[in-house]
């Protein structure tokens, strides 16, 4: 029997382009039996994802993936630049202090940086507001919202609509909401200002044009492992050849290695073993790794749309 899982997703509470609801219904006609949504940095959406799969047969594992900074010295003599690590969260509790205390501190820290963005983008002569972002962003949800209605069926027609009621009217009170340099592109793009995507990143929303605002406050990869696991979760690291992507050594496992064994110190319970950034050849290395420090074994399709 073939048991089919993906745990990396994300909805458009972050940087995706579908509700958790979609994503879960999806899933279950992919034919998939166990499921997690990680959104960045946030747990939004996981009561309505849950909700969703027990009432389609999915079983749900409630997720979150928390950036953080890493530094390693044979990461750096390397030449491989990134001092950032990702790290997926599961099973943990969606009432824990702690956690929703650094989901309600991150989201606060990017509303801060994103009147930054603004501010900059002011100077360069173009009026983009945090309130207006918030507003397309939530216009968006509910659109999704809308269309979904008349695709998905959960079964029980009074559970379908208590969903619905559960879904907009979280909508409709966030005051606090994701926000990246993606959302100031689709209102450039919107108003004719950039062609696409790319057009608004290299010309306006660049490091160099937003110099004061891109930095980000980061936790230390232990204490996102810390946070995970004081709320009863599983801390597993995300796509590890992504790592790699820009330098890829010949000496990368052996890199990996180290930074295993330093992370399994801290409290890390697994590796995200397939990915789209790891090949097959890759995969059977990491899963090597996995065996030999004792770690869960993920896969994830880390989609976005």
């Amino acid at each position: 029997m073939i048991y089919k899982v993906d745990f990396h997703m994300h909805s458009i509470y972050s940087d995706g382009e579908k509700l958790p609801v979609e994503l879960v219904w999806e899933c279950k006609q992919k034919g998939l039996d166990q499921i997690s949504i990680t959104d960045h940095d946030n747990i939004t959406g996981q009561d309505e994802a849950d909700f969703a799969a027990r009432r389609l047969g999915i079983q749900y594992k409630t997720g979150i993936e928390i950036s953080s900074r890493y530094f390693h010295k044979e990461m750096q003599s390397n030449g491989i630049n990134t001092d950032e690590l990702h790290i997926l969260g599961y099973g943990f509790s969606l009432e824990s202090e702690a956690l929703n205390r650094y989901c309600n501190s991150m989201l606060e820290d990017r509303i801060k940086r994103a009147e930054q963005m603004a501010a900059a983008l002011r100077v360069q002569g173009m009026e983009i507001t945090v309130d207006e972002i918030i507003e397309v962003k939530k216009d968006k949800m509910l659109s999704a919202l809308e269309s979904v209605k008349s695709i998905i069926d959960l079964g029980d027609e009074n559970k379908q609509k208590e969903l619905y009621e559960l879904i907009a009217n979280k909508i409709n009170k966030l005051d606090r909401i994701f926000i990246g340099r993606p959302d100031f592109a689709k209102i450039m793009i919107d108003n004719g200002i950039a062609k696409d995507i790319n057009h608004a990143f290299n010309e306006y929303l660049n490091r160099k044009n937003l110099k004061t605002s891109m930095d980000r406050e980061l936790l230390p990869a232990e204490g996102a492992i810390d946070i995970i696991k004081q709320s009863g979760g599983s801390p597993v690291l995300a796509h590890p050849m992504e790592l790699f992507k820009d330098n890829m050594v010949e000496n990368r496992f052996q890199i990996l290695d180290s930074i295993l064994r330093e992370l399994k110190g801290f409290g890390l319970n697994g590796l995200e073993v397939f990915h789209p950034s790891a090949t097959a050849e890759d995969s059977m290395q990491l899963i090597k790794l996995a065996e030999k420090y004792h770690l869960h074994m993920t896969e994830g399709s880390d989609r976005h749309s």
